[in-house]
């Protein structure tokens, strides 16, 4: 089972502290101190929690690298062109990174990135990331740890016995202005995990239908105990406590009020304290207004 209990983040960080205490000129701190900035992201750990136990770690070893990086500056040379500068302080070890082309669109081709370093100090602990983003159509489903795939549904309203019943059928080729649609959100893992949290992008003119509890179209239950969903402008949330071996279930509706060939962004799945266990679906396209 993926517990955050075993987060090797947070377990790193404990050492570091114990030691700081116990062993403040153990030579492991330095491969310790250097494991955690290998895993910090865009300025923060992989959860709040691991967050707050890197900073109180790091606090209680400052004064071992502050000398360190007394006056240093990093500069960042991109194809040979100027692309970064940054001089630290003792104060500042671990404050802002240097951004090398935070909005640089890359031509195809081998690119040479040179970081150099000048000043006072013993050394530098260097760390590279790239990020982009992709500009095309057609995004494939990805998987890490866990798959997900997303499907449309008509509800189908009608007068039973009982009230009014929502049944499930295909979508077929097109979905019908300000018709009610079910999306039904499968993702399956590959054994049970903890706390999960998935995220679906709302396709544009697409309205949630809150007003849903106490209803089951097709049968799902759309508030299963431990799950948290939250409506926001641009996509639905849910929080899970806990994902099953094998395949789970979670749905929501919608109305699309706006005809025409919508995209709709791949929907996400991950784990909340291990945020690298994740899948994402395909992209795909809504078509609106057309014949059913």
């Amino acid at each position: 089972m993926a517990t955050w209990g075993g987060d090797p983040i947070e377990s790193t960080a404990s050492a570091i502290r114990a030691l700081a205490r116990v062993r403040p000129s153990s030579p492991f701190i330095d491969g310790a101190v250097k494991f955690l900035l290998q895993q910090r992201r865009e300025g923060h750990w992989q959860s709040t929690r691991d967050t707050a136990v890197v900073v109180a770690a790091l606090a209680d070893v400052l004064p071992r690298f502050a000398s360190q990086t007394q006056g240093a500056t990093v500069a960042a040379l991109l194809d040979g062109q100027p692309f970064g500068e940054r001089t630290y302080s003792g104060e500042d070890l671990y404050g802002p990174e240097l951004m090398v082309g935070e909005s640089l669109t890359m031509k195809p081709g081998t690119h040479a990135l040179q970081v150099s370093r000048r000043g006072q100090g013993a050394g530098m602990m260097l760390e590279a990331r790239l990020s982009y983003l992709d500009a095309g159509e057609g995004l494939k489903a990805s998987t890490s740890g866990l798959t997900i795939t997303r499907r449309y549904h008509r509800v189908v309203r009608e007068q039973g016995g009982s009230g009014i019943q929502e049944t499930l059928q295909p979508l077929g080729k097109s979905a019908e202005q300000d018709g009610l649609l079910f999306v039904e959100l499968e993702v399956n893992a590959p054994n049970a995990m903890e706390y999960a949290m998935l995220e679906d992008p709302l396709c544009s003119g697409c309205e949630v239908e809150e007003a849903d509890v106490g209803r089951s179209p097709g049968g799902r239950d759309l508030h299963p105990k431990g799950l948290h969903r939250e409506v926001r402008d641009e996509k639905v949330v849910f929080f899970a406590s806990d994902l099953k071996a094998g395949k789970n279930l979670f749905g929501y509706m919608v109305t699309p009020g706006l005809a025409g060939t919508l995209h709709v962004m791949p929907a996400s799945a991950s784990l909340m304290y291990h945020p690298q266990v994740r899948g994402t679906s395909n992209e795909q396209t809504l078509v609106v207004g057309g014949g059913l």
